[in-house]
């Protein structure tokens, strides 16, 4: 079976992970019910980023145990930051308009290494700097010590989220906690959220975990998400919440859902052929193969909220504000479609530019082989 094929099913979750980092940014149920959309959005809905790290800690940190580990890690983390650079860039103008550009050098390297350029941009310094973490622990620490230490930093930053109320009634807790949002403004970044599911995702593509049973993990998966409900709900009810981005029955769903996914992969691949067959036409086989997927799903995080400053300027210079805009949900549908739109074009672009280069450097090198 082709690495593609085989693990088509977290390229397609990718997809529906990046929707739902959409749906946080939106609330697309808040018009409906304000416990509705908490739940299902800020409570369900932060799955989305964890998964993407876990996908990362699988394929990026897998070989942990190899000379040239370092050298690959280091190679991703340099891409990252490429791309970091250019959405930072492409954002800059609605930063100068919404008024959020720093205003001091300090304010500008927390905004640069901890809390993103721009609010959804926070997710690619803390994959950047979790990884290096991440494969510095586990080069110097067995696997198991490794992921002992970003377990306790996990909780350390569920404590100062979620949980943040009840930490504080600890005078030792609270004078910590002061000092540490005087350097962030979450504990939602590289050192307290992103290695523990990183380390996971590398430990699990190590065979970590793998005689557990399939009935074992679909029960875990769903008392852990019923616990996941009761505990945002708990949270929120208490109001402990400095923030909803982490809890700590977060990890077990995605450790119990993670596993399920890769067991499940074999007879995802093959409902993938019976749908995609040779009837249908080249174009939609391609759109809806695993690799376009993956790819797509980044353009849809990258952009969503430039469509949702797009979608709003168009309602006020409509004035369909009541429709476009205050309707949630048919905001979120709209940024959805508009932003997978645009990521299947860009994807397009991209391959297609990808096409033609290797096409231009082959004739050059041909050119060259002749003349010598």
């Amino acid at each position: 079976m082709k690495k593609t094929e085989e693990y088509a099913i977290l390229d397609d979750f990718r997809l529906a992970a990046a929707f739902l980092v959409v749906a946080i940014h939106i609330g697309p149920f808040s018009c409906i019910s304000e416990t509705l959309d908490f739940y299902l959005t800020y409570v369900i809905g932060r799955i989305g980023v964890p998964f993407y790290l876990m996908v990362t800690g699988y394929f990026v940190l897998s070989d942990f145990e190899r000379k040239v580990y370092f050298k690959k890690v280091w190679r991703f983390a340099g891409r990252v930051g490429l791309l970091y650079l250019a959405v930072t860039v492409l954002y800059l103008p609605l930063a100068w308009y919404a008024g959020n550009l720093p205003e001091t050098l300090w304010e500008a390297l927390r905004a640069l290494v901890l809390d993103g350029t721009f609010y959804h941009l926070w997710y690619l310094p803390a994959v950047m700097s979790g990884c290096l973490i991440t494969a510095f622990l586990l080069s110097f620490l067995r696997p198991a010590g490794a992921f002992a230490v970003t377990l306790f930093l996990y909780l350390t930053g569920v404590f100062g989220d979620s949980w943040y109320g009840l930490a504080v009634q600890a005078p030792p807790l609270r004078a910590f906690y002061a000092g540490l949002f005087e350097v962030g403004s979450y504990t939602r970044n590289g050192l307290f959220f992103a290695p523990v599911f990183l380390c996971t995702g590398a430990m699990l593509a190590n065979g970590f975990a793998c005689g557990i049973k399939r009935r074992t993990l679909f029960w875990g998966c769903g008392i852990s998400f019923c616990v996941l409900l009761a505990e945002g709900g708990f949270t929120r009810f208490m109001g402990w919440q400095r923030h909803n981005s982490m809890y700590i029955s977060l990890f077990p769903v995605l450790f119990f859902g993670f596993l399920l996914l890769l067991r499940l992969r074999g007879k995802e691949t093959a409902l993938r052929r019976k749908l995609c067959t040779e009837e249908m036409p080249v174009f939609f086989r391609h759109i809806f193969s695993p690799v376009f997927l993956r790819k797509t799903a980044v353009w849809v995080w990258l952009l969503h909220p430039l469509f949702i400053v797009l979608v709003r300027g168009a309602a006020g210079a409509l004035r369909w504000e009541s429709v476009m805009v205050d309707q949630s949900l048919i905001l979120y549908l709209e940024v959805c479609v508009m932003s997978s739109a645009a990521g299947v074009i860009c994807t397009l672009i991209k391959e297609r530019t990808a096409k033609l280069w290797r096409r231009g450097g082959n004739g050059y090198v041909q050119k060259r082989e002749s003349v010598d």
